[in-house]
């Protein structure tokens, strides 16, 4: 798996600051509800080290993993090692990420726009694990507009995407400014502006970034429904 240099520190600043998520959060923005920042660079990591076939397939596991562990935490207490492997098992009601986004919302645990946004990515990785050609999600975006759609716009949360990706970019080019200087005697990247000027003359690093950002946006979409799970189960279960 390829390495990513996601900058954790400014990055959860900049999602932080956002209010993508719609009615369900009562207009606060994200980092006034955000429980699981520590995830964060985690899963940017991950799924930008993956082709965009497997950010699908990994952004499938990383919510399936999450629901199974907010399913084991807010399990009542009662219930048997073996109840709870049969229920999460292969064929139980909880045993796939289908079976348990529908139960769960049936239940009313987790939201409408969970379950629209689940629905929408599941039908992606089907897409993406039964395609015999090279997968690209661009040739998918109406599904995954529709699944961004679900955190009130998709536009709004490309654009969190996009400015993760420029401030990760940036920050990657100012680490390397000291190491390039003790090799050609000079700091080509001494500030931000250098750098975004660099980008702006360098059309193949650009359209490099450009190939990128359909990952960005899966990591983003990744990390908001954790992030919103979350949410529904704590305001279901905790009030």
């Amino acid at each position: 798996m390829a390495q990513s240099t996601f900058s954790s520190p400014q990055d959860k600043d900049t999602i932080g600051s956002y209010s993508v998520i719609s009615d369900e959060t009562g207009g606060k923005t994200l980092g006034d509800w955000m429980q699981y920042p520590n995830r964060l660079e985690e899963i940017y990591n991950v799924i930008l080290g993956e082709s965009e076939r497997g950010s699908v397939l990994l952004a499938c596991h990383i919510v399936d993993e999450f629901l199974f562990e907010m399913i084991s935490k807010y399990k009542n207490s009662n219930v048997s090692g073996k109840v709870f492997k049969d229920t999460t098992g292969y064929g139980g009601a909880f045993g796939s990420l289908s079976m348990k986004s529908k139960a769960l919302f049936v239940l009313g645990v987790i939201s409408d726009q969970s379950f629209k946004a689940i629905d929408e990515l599941r039908s992606i990785r089907n897409k993406a694990a039964h395609s015999s050609v090279s997968f690209k999600l661009t040739d998918h975006q109406d599904r995954f507009d529709n699944s961004l759609n679900s955190f009130g716009s998709h536009v709004a949360v490309k654009n969190m995407a996009l400015e993760l990706a420029m401030r990760n970019f940036l920050e990657r080019m100012r680490i390397e400014g000291p190491e390039l200087s003790e090799k050609i005697g000079d700091n080509p990247f001494p500030d931000e502006q250098s750098c975004i000027a660099y980008l702006r003359g360098n059309p193949e690093l650009q359209a490099v970034l450009e190939n990128q950002l359909p990952k960005w946006h899966m990591a983003t979409l990744t990390y908001l429904l954790i992030e919103t799970i979350g949410l529904n189960f704590r305001t279901h279960f905790d009030q």
